[in-house]
């Protein structure tokens, strides 16, 4: 072994790089005592190949007092920024167990091995540090102590507020200032607020106090930003921060009392700044100037802030104009002509948004345009209006070549329930085309038109599918008693899709009279269907259903047995524990996950029982640890 070692050493020595690269690798994989030395030396290395693999080897090593002292040595090295960088490395990726050697390296002669642990150990980012840490405050040496403030913030440790504080009054140097502001905001601590607004006067660090206000988030710094939004210098700073908080408090009266008090402060020079703003290099800056220009709902920001909606901000832009509201519906009206299809169809949005029955007439014509995506979201737009003066024109865009179009007419028409049409949806239910077929049911089901009620009942006789999934889904809306007899007849469509329908409408109706009707299709052989029926009448059966449900915790299938588990627990009839209790032994994972939790809801002795027994037969770490948690929450 010692012959091997001292072969790598020399080998340490050659001028060829993959030598010693081969050798540092060698002696890493002995991890001895003798092999620590010539490792720390090989981190010094000439080529970064070399370096990287003395990082590696050290890395791999058991704990070694020698390690961290040989690092340490390391960072003392003058001329070999390679030596003082790969132990930089090492002792931050060994994190925690570096942390007693760098705390004792902050009293180190040396101070820029000084600086170098207080470095270190902010980025290791160990609250043991924050003590040692907070007394090299006052080093006699700046950079040092600007070293732990900024390691301070990292650490995030609320016990170094205190101490910051102090140092923020106490001294008049610019950068440690900045620097202690810095790591305040970082701590992020609503209590510092009141000495943050304090200091916003003080010159030259103004601008690092207002972007401290924003980071934190405290509503009570607002009347002291938006003083600051006055101040030219400060401005987008402040403007930033205004929104910050807007942002991170998302409370509907705190957001308005933000709004209202920016509106106080925006006066004409101050919308000219932020129209200005739209243009500013910072993509954060003109995203809070759009954000505002909302607030102020100042008619003179509808064209620039139009200027930016075909951009990466055009959803910021979009929202700033709903905000501005109906005094914006004219000019943006007159970009409809002048813009691409990017534009009209963010135009359609603002004005389904803004709800104004002036722009049914525009959004009508809209529903003409060429391009598939400004049809789709007018037509959303003017189901969001409701005027049924816009009816016929989307009527003729259940023929459109596009299926998001078609959908976006039929939610529009159910929006908008023009009685008045009832009769050209029935005919729509004639036409040879399945999906104008499917639509016209959809939308007669959407309105409620129990005048078509018998028309969609002859419609479950259509040859397609899906017309008569649609039919089914109708009928399902349809507050009549007239649907029944055809939505029990649905329950045997030889089509899946249709029978599932057929279950979600009747369970919609939470009539017990389905009950036997829906337990029929517990055999059906389609898993999915099993499952809604299981279900369906736990929720409108209760505990007449429990049999039934109990039969289901022995079908093949795991996804049906879980349905079967939950519907006992929602029901909550104990006479199922003893079944539920056999699942916990199931095959499938989920399944005993699932009799698990319902064993729990349920909480009868044996309940009780069959979880202790778990805890003491189970091998799987997780069920276990559920199967605790839920004994707990029993014996409370």
């Amino acid at each position: 072994m010692i012959n091997k070692i001292n072969k790598y050493i020399s080998d340490l020595s050659s001028k060829e790089t993959e030598i010693r690269r081969r050798a540092v690798e060698r002696l890493g994989e002995l991890r001895t005592e003798e092999c620590i030395e010539p490792l720390l030396k090989a981190l010094g290395d000439e080529d970064w190949r070399v370096r990287k693999t003395a990082v590696s080897a050290l890395l791999n090593f058991e704990h070694n007092d020698n390690i961290f002292i040989g690092l340490i040595s390391s960072l003392r090295s003058e001329d070999n920024a390679g030596l003082r960088n790969a132990a930089v490395e090492v002792l931050t990726k060994l994190g925690a167990l570096s942390v007693p050697f760098l705390i004792d390296t902050l009293k180190d002669n040396d101070r820029d091995v000084r600086k170098f642990a207080a470095d270190i150990l902010g980025d290791i980012n160990d609250k043991r540090a924050a003590n040692a840490l907070i007394n090299s405050l006052s080093d006699t040496d700046e950079n040092v102590s600007l070293s732990s403030v900024e390691s301070l913030g990292k650490l995030r440790d609320e016990s170094a507020i205190e101490p910051l504080v102090k140092a923020l009054k106490e001294s008049d140097d610019k950068l440690f200032l900045y620097t202690v502001i810095k790591a305040l905001e970082m701590i992020g601590n609503p209590k510092i607020v009141d000495v943050l607004i304090e200091m916003i006067n003080k010159n030259g660090i103004e601008k690092a106090v207002v972007e401290a206000l924003g980071a934190i988030g405290d509503i009570k710094s607002l009347d002291a930003l938006t003083a600051s939004f006055k101040d030219k210098k400060l401005r987008n700073s402040a403007l930033n921060s205004i929104i910050n908080i807007y942002e991170k408090n998302n409370e509907k009266n705190i957001r308005n009392k933000i709004v209202l008090k920016v509106k106080e402060t925006l006066n004409d020079e101050a919308v000219s700044y932020l129209i200005d703003a739209l243009e500013n290099f910072n993509p954060k800056v003109r995203i809070s100037a759009i954000k505002m220009l909302g607030w102020s709902k100042n008619l003179n920001s509808v064209k620039p802030l139009l200027k930016l909606i075909d951009s990466d901000y055009k959803n910021e832009v979009i929202n700033a104009i709903i905000n501005i509201g109906r005094d914006a519906e004219d000019a943006v009206i007159e970009e409809i002509i002048k813009g691409d299809e990017v534009v009209r169809e963010a135009i359609a949005r603002i004005l389904g948004e803004i709800g104004n029955k002036k722009s049914v007439n525009h959004l009508t014509l809209l529903l003409g345009d060429e391009n598939g995506h400004v049809r789709q979201t007018s037509a959303l737009a003017l189901g969001k209006i409701g005027d049924a003066a816009a009816s016929k024109a989307l009527i003729d865009l259940l023929n459109d070549e596009y299926p998001n179009v078609q959908e976006a007419a039929v939610d529009a028409l159910s929006r908008i329930k023009d009685k008045s049409l009832i009769s050209h949806f029935v005919k729509m239910l004639s036409n040879e085309n399945e999906n104008i077929r499917g639509n016209g049911a959809r939308i007669l089901g959407k309105i409620n038109a129990k005048e078509a009620v018998g028309n969609l009942l002859f419609m479950l006789k259509d040859e397609s599918p899906y017309v008569r999934q649609c039919a089914v889904n109708a009928l399902g809306s349809i507050n009549d008693p007239a649907v029944e007899g055809g939505l029990m007849v649905a329950l045997t469509d030889e089509e899946k899709q249709v029978r599932y329908a057929a279950v979600s409408a009747i369970v919609g109706k939470k009539n017990k009279k389905f009950l036997n009707p829906l337990i029929s299709l517990l055999n059906d052989n389609d898993i999915w269907i099993r499952v809604a029926v299981v279900k369906g009448i736990a929720e409108i059966g209760g505990k007449d259903a429990v049999q039934p449900i109990i039969e289901m915790l022995d079908d093949k299938v795991g996804v049906v047995k879980i349905a079967a588990i939950d519907a006992i627990g929602m029901i909550g009839d104990k006479k199922a524990t003893n079944k539920v209790v056999e699942l916990i032994n199931d095959k499938d994972w989920d399944v005993k996950l699932a009799a698990i939790k319902v064993l729990g809801q349920l909480k009868t002795e044996s309940a009780k029982s069959a979880l202790e027994d778990l805890m003491r037969m189970e091998k799987d770490a997780m069920l276990k640890q559920y199967a605790s948690d839920i004994l707990g929450k029993i014996e409370k």
